[in-house]
């Protein structure tokens, strides 16, 4: 009987070995909820109003360069090797970041609908990512879940007690997480890739 945790494992992992072509988007959108946080700790006075918007648009540019770059690889290396893969954008590549992609348009819709309190976005938003964390922990291995766990545990404790801090703490240790996630992502599609002797 074969082991199907072994082989769920194994499916997850060439999923990821897929799209490692997009895990720079994680150090993007990171970095960026880092920069707007240290922005808000430094005093958001001290900045011109657009500056955050202007982020935010880099933010979107760098990714839509990354996007169209992976694609283009893709293609390319289709055409090698005579395949007719899609790379990321194809069925099996896609489904792996569709999580992140759902949770991503979760936030910008319950913002943009004013559904969540400016004063409980970063909350929200570091609740949300670490669901998505335990969530592809389940499949992709124990380290994503006690990241979840982590960010899920400092969100509560900034919650509760210390609401007024949640841009600056929230908002640096959770693009922090970003970052980690995509260097935990990384490293597992490099492992997966790497010929076995």
């Amino acid at each position: 009987m074969p082991n199907t945790k072994h082989t769920r494992n194994t499916i997850v992992h060439e999923y990821i070995v897929k799209t490692k072509p997009w895990l720079p988007l994680f150090a993007v959108w990171g970095a960026e909820w880092m920069i707007v946080s240290l922005i808000a700790v430094i005093g958001e006075w001290k900045f011109p109003d657009w500056l955050n918007v202007a982020l935010l648009g880099l933010a979107v540019l760098v990714s839509i360069f990354i996007l169209l770059r992976s694609t283009g690889a893709s293609d390319k290396r289709s055409k090698t090797a005579g395949q007719t893969d899609g790379g990321v954008f194809s069925g099996s590549g896609f489904i792996v970041l569709l999580p992140a992609l759902l949770l991503a348009g979760t936030v910008l819709l319950l913002e943009g609908l004013h559904a969540v309190d400016p004063y409980f976005r970063e909350l929200f938003r570091s609740l949300l990512v670490s669901f998505f964390y335990v969530q592809l922990g389940v499949f992709a291995g124990r380290s994503f879940i006690y990241l979840g766990l982590w960010l899920f545990a400092l969100s509560a404790i900034i919650g509760t007690f210390y609401i007024g801090f949640s841009i600056e703490v929230l908002g640096l240790f959770g693009g922090a997480s970003l970052i980690a996630c995509g260097w935990l992502l990384g490293r597992i599609a490099r492992t997966a890739a790497a010929p076995t002797e």
